[in-house]
């Protein structure tokens, strides 16, 4: 765990970016935290008997009621299986992944140092390019008329028009 010493040298002008800090600390971002704290939910819900409350919500079906008319809302199973895709875990083998606790244990904490690990790249690469200034190419982008400015979006390109008025 990190200490008020190990990062005392740190003054807040430095501006160091979270996945500086997360490292500096030695802990994960607050979505490996929490896909964790599902996963060993998940796990011991599943080993639990079938006669057990927990087990009967997480495995049943609403039989009536209707939907939003702006969208479903995503159920606990919902975001369980988008986090295992994420992961790289198949969630059509939620039962079998999940039977051996200890198996279990090591497989989900692995796939989520690796998910923890590709976020932190992907963030580091998108600081380097906006530190860097790097420049969509023009045939990618909306060209502005009057400065030749290139927009990533149709929308930005009209935002960034209004500044010509």
């Amino acid at each position: 765990m990190c200490c008020l010493r190990c990062i005392a040298h740190i003054r807040w002008k430095d501006k160091v970016p979270n996945t500086k800090m997360l490292q500096i600390c030695n802990l994960m971002g607050i979505e490996a935290m929490l896909m964790t704290a599902q996963y060993r939910w998940a796990g011991h819900v599943t080993r639990m008997e079938d006669t057990r409350l927990p087990k009967i919500t997480f495995y049943s079906e609403l039989e009536h009621g209707t939907r939003y008319h702006g969208g479903q809302l995503k159920r606990c199973k919902d975001m369980l299986k988008m986090n295992m895709r994420a992961c790289d875990l198949p969630p059509n083998e939620l039962e079998n992944l999940m039977a051996d606790r200890s198996s279990w244990r090591s497989s989900f904490k692995k796939q989520v140092s690796d998910f923890e690990r590709r976020r932190i790249l992907s963030l580091q690469d998108k600081r380097v390019q906006r530190k860097t200034g790097c420049q969509l190419s023009p045939d990618c982008g909306f060209t502005c008329d009057n400065c030749s400015c290139v927009c990533a979006s149709r929308i930005g390109l009209i935002s960034h028009q209004q500044t010509h008025l």
